[in-house]
């Protein structure tokens, strides 16, 4: 079972790259800060607040600019810690005439539990506010 979703971008591949690994572009569109990212295979990636980790990974696979995959366990949740197994996260960036497509996958369930509840509304969000930030700030950002 999985979530996937793909969008196209009106902004070249190096921007949607830094703003899906810049913790100061993260925290303009998605609902959980990046706290840490750690660019290298088996590096650690970590959203939430400065004292409280909300998701936490380990990146497994890594092409600058291009695609980053993560495994993922929420941590914040009653519902979902220690219960549901980890997943993983997968970001790919496709150049376009117009911009770019970026593909996200969340894979890894073996079943509908709350984990895919919950990201199944939380990242057509995140992504819709991804898009938006990109292309309502391009001129601003240097693109």
């Amino acid at each position: 079972m999985e979530f996937s979703q793909s969008l196209s971008i009106q902004a070249p591949p190096r921007r949607v790259w830094q703003a899906i690994v810049d913790p100061k572009e993260v925290i303009r569109y998605h609902l959980a800060p990046l706290k840490e990212i750690q660019l290298k295979s088996g590096g650690r990636i970590s959203y939430g607040t400065e004292d409280r980790d909300m998701i936490a990974g380990r990146i497994v696979h890594l092409e600058i600019g291009h695609r980053l995959d993560h495994t993922f366990r929420f941590l914040f949740s009653p519902e979902t810690t220690g219960k549901d197994p980890e997943t993983l996260v997968s970001y790919q960036i496709f150049e376009t005439p117009a911009g770019s497509t970026l593909t996200l996958r969340h894979s890894g369930f073996p079943d509908e539990n709350a984990t895919f509840a919950n990201i199944s509304g939380g990242w057509p969000s995140i992504l819709d506010a991804l898009k938006n930030h990109l292309e309502g700030s391009a001129g601003s950002l240097g693109v």
